[in-house]
């Protein structure tokens, strides 16, 4: 039964991810890479099921395919008694399997891209080191201002500056007197209380 919702699952999550591939721009990202990534943890993490349904049959008798050492002497099922089997199918492939998973799913999301776009307009509305260039210059997504996935950052988004207007390039926009005087409280320690 695991078997089957694990494999449904992990085909469904690789059939939208196929799916998705088809609107990125391979001249500005992988293509295919998020694909790639899931259907290998689709592969590590099915191999200690597929492991178990094949001993189950008796395709892959015991004790070759064996969790546990038969040898162990403790009485109960632990990473002590763990055979290499169970090292290799149990701890390796299946959380290698949903390490890949988890990448993949956040360079589908591009996530690295999304947080560098926070991080920008971040420093833009701080007054920081970024510019009035650095805010046009931002990422678009090759989906456009109205992708299917959302959340994408356009530069209309930003906050526009005039390259001459420096007083507005070196003041928060949006924050008034009150909220500047709050950034110079000093934090207060717990040790303090």
């Amino acid at each position: 039964m695991s078997f089957g919702a694990n494999a449904l699952l992990l085909g469904g999550l690789c059939a939208y991810l196929f799916a998705c591939a088809r609107h990125r721009d391979p001249r500005v990202e992988s293509q295919y890479g998020p694909l790639a990534l899931c259907c290998a943890s689709f592969l590590l993490v099915m191999a200690d099921p597929t492991r178990h349904v094949l001993q189950h049959v008796g395709v892959w008798p015991s004790p070759g395919s064996s969790q546990y050492d038969p040898t162990c002497e403790a009485e109960i099922e632990s990473f002590v008694c763990l055979s290499t089997v169970g090292w290799l199918f149990t701890i390796i492939f299946t959380y290698c399997g949903f390490a890949l998973l988890f990448s993949a799913t956040l360079w589908n999301a591009r996530i690295c891209s999304k947080m560098d776009d926070i991080r920008r307009q971040w420093l833009i509305l701080r007054g920081h080191s970024a510019t009035a260039q650095d805010a046009t210059a931002a990422r678009i997504n090759d989906d456009g201002p109205a992708g299917p996935h959302g959340g994408v950052i356009s530069a209309s988004s930003f906050i526009s500056i005039d390259e001459g207007d420096e007083a507005a390039a070196a003041s928060p926009v949006g924050l008034d007197a009150e909220a500047d005087a709050h950034e110079s409280i000093a934090p207060v320690s717990m040790g303090s209380l």
